[in-house]
This record gives C-alpha cells, structure tokens and sequence, in this order.
C-alpha cells in the first residue's frame, strides 16, 4: 500500500541529490563579446575537463529532412510552381539541434540554456555522451 502522492514520491533527501543530483547552474545565458555571435551559454565558474556541464535531455529527431519546409512567396494566395515547390528551407530549429553530418538524426535539447552551448562543428570546447557512457 503505497501512502504517498505522486509527488511526494518522486522527493529526495540532501544526501540523496548530494549523491546522485547534477546542478543546472555551471552556465548562464549571455551574449556574446564575439562580433555577430549573438547569445550563448556561458560559464559561472571553472569546470573541469570531463566534467558534467549540464544534463541535457533530448528530443530525438530521426530524419533530418522533417525539418525542410517549402518557401513560400510574398502573397499566399497564388498557386505555387512545380520549381518552387522543390525549393526549400531549413526551420529555424534545426539552428538549435546537435548532430553529425553523416546521420539523419538530430538531437533538440530541453534543458534550461543547454540550447545555447556552441554546438559550431568547428570550434566545440564541449562533447555530449550517454548518461549511461562512463567517459565522461
């Protein structure tokens, strides 16, 4: 017989979160000093190499391609084209997704700022591993 509500169950103790529990405030959302880099995430203190910056949960989007929408013209009203119906554009999400350029699968993080860590295949400082991944 279980004598608690939904809620109550899910409560932790101090030693429990000291224990297992992960902080979301190793970053904060800022802009940027770079010229035209606009807002990103930013460190609140020093964190060590392998650290866990933030939990990120994830959205998985399997196919890249769903995020493709047809551009539309000026005035919605007219019939579209055969050639402009093949022309498409990215959604703006996909801006915010992580992911590799030989897969189709995307990743959409929904944890609080994670959206904002550089994710540039470029000029990364971070890398992203299972929960269950013991590398870190």
């Amino acid at each position: 017989n279980n004598k608690g509500t939904a809620a109550s169950n899910h409560v932790r103790n101090v030693d429990w979160l000291n224990k297992n529990g992960i902080c979301l405030d190793n970053i904060k959302p800022g802009k940027s000093k770079i010229k035209g880099a606009g807002r990103g995430a930013f460190a609140t203190r020093f964190i060590p190499k392998g650290s866990v910056i933030a939990p990120i949960p994830f959205i998985v989007i399997p196919n890249r391609n769903a995020l493709l929408m047809l551009k539309r013209g000026g005035n919605s009203k007219k019939k579209t084209t055969k050639k402009q119906q093949k022309q498409q554009q990215q959604q703006l999400l996909l801006n915010y997704c992580f992911g590799h350029k030989n897969s189709s699968v995307l990743f959409f993080p929904t944890s609080p700022v994670a959206n904002l860590i550089n994710h540039a295949p470029t000029s990364t400082s971070i890398e992203s591993s299972d929960a269950n991944d013991n590398a870190g």
